[in-house]
């Protein structure tokens, strides 16, 4: 069922960059006519990175629980709505570019309509489509721009956001917001309960709002 639907899936946030030049100084060995070696020191320019945390994040959606049967056993399947908006900002006092990376919460899944933009411009992504998709914007001195992540998907049981790969991530300005058009949602161990829960029509609204969060913990 997950490799015709979508499988389980675990949303992570961008993870943003920041390019500097810098000058490599390197040792090079050259063998002469006469058989002898000389050495040399070489400068070249090379780019550095940088992480460039995320200063706010406002995460929707929206799911609709469409269940699939197979043979004589029924299974939960959904679709979803992601939409997200990130703030980032240039932290050098001159321009530069910053390289982001959006990774996919699932190799067994379709996504339909995906977008990335930056201040409201569409960005050509590449990058290694079977983990994730790349761009890279440029920004003025101290500047700060939105991301914006949207896409329409589906799969097959629990759906996770996890703040970081590993360990303990620190988490500033957040807020996640989930509709839901079933009432029966459950919190496994090691996730975070909802700052709020509310009933919304046929289904659920829940939010998890942080304004300044350390956790290793998942949604």
């Amino acid at each position: 069922v997950a490799q015709l639907w979508g499988g389980r899936h675990e949303q992570l946030p961008p993870e943003v960059w920041v390019e500097r030049p810098a000058q490599k100084v390197e040792t090079v060995q050259e063998k002469m006519e006469d058989g002898t070696t000389s050495t040399r020191r070489v400068t070249r320019m090379v780019t550095k990175t940088s992480p460039v945390p995320l200063d706010s994040t406002r995460i929707d959606v929206a799911f609709d629980l469409d269940p699939r049967r197979k043979g004589l056993l029924w299974y939960a399947t959904w679709g979803a709505e992601y939409q997200a908006r990130y703030r980032v900002h240039n932290p050098d006092d001159i321009v530069r570019t910053l390289g982001l990376r959006v990774p996919f919460p699932s190799a067994e899944a379709i996504y339909d309509g995906f977008r990335i933009r930056f201040d409201g411009q569409d960005l050509s992504f590449q990058g290694d489509l079977a983990t994730d998709a790349s761009a890279r914007v440029s920004l003025p001195p101290g500047a700060e721009g939105e991301i914006e992540v949207s896409y329409r998907t589906r799969g097959l049981g629990p759906w996770t956001y996890s703040f970081g790969t590993a360990g303990v991530s620190r988490i500033r300005d957040f807020e996640l917001t989930i509709k839901t058009d079933f009432k029966d949602v459950d919190f496994p161990a090691g996730t975070l309960s909802p700052t709020t829960l509310g009933t919304e029509g046929p289904g659920r609204r829940l939010t998890w709002t942080f304004e300044s969060l350390v956790t290793g913990q998942r949604i």
